[in-house]
């Protein structure tokens, strides 16, 4: 069975690609002069009609894309507002222990010097 797959003449061809492509054929819109013409229309109207019709799917399909792409973008700010407030909160903590480093060496710099001094007389 594993030769069958190995040898197949159609394993190159994308199946998604093809399964995709299939799906658009069958979401298209085919109108008819003969057949959707309810309303008298000449057929240069027609035309125009179907054209228009057309630009709008395409219209609403980058709607949806768009849409989902600033959904997308928003998830993805939200994360990095998390992360920045990670940051920020370490920042803050790593800047309290450095205040806190630094008041400590200013107190024992300080108490070194008093017992210079008092040692000094």
């Amino acid at each position: 069975m594993g030769r069958v797959v190995i040898a197949d003449p159609f394993s190159a061809f994308d199946k998604e690609k093809v399964k995709q492509t299939l799906k658009e054929e069958d979401e298209k819109e085919v109108y008819s002069y003969e057949k959707d013409n309810i309303g008298g229309l000449s057929e240069e109207d027609f035309e125009k009609l179907v054209e228009e019709r057309y630009i709008r799917i395409g219209y609403e399909k980058e709607k949806n894309k768009c849409t989902q792409l600033l959904q997308k973008i928003k998830e993805h700010q939200t994360h990095l507002e998390h992360f920045r407030s990670e940051v920020e909160q370490n920042f803050q903590q790593a800047f309290q222990a450095h205040k806190k480093t630094v008041d400590r060496i200013q107190k024992l710099k300080y108490n070194f010097e008093v017992i210079i001094y008092l040692k000094q007389g």
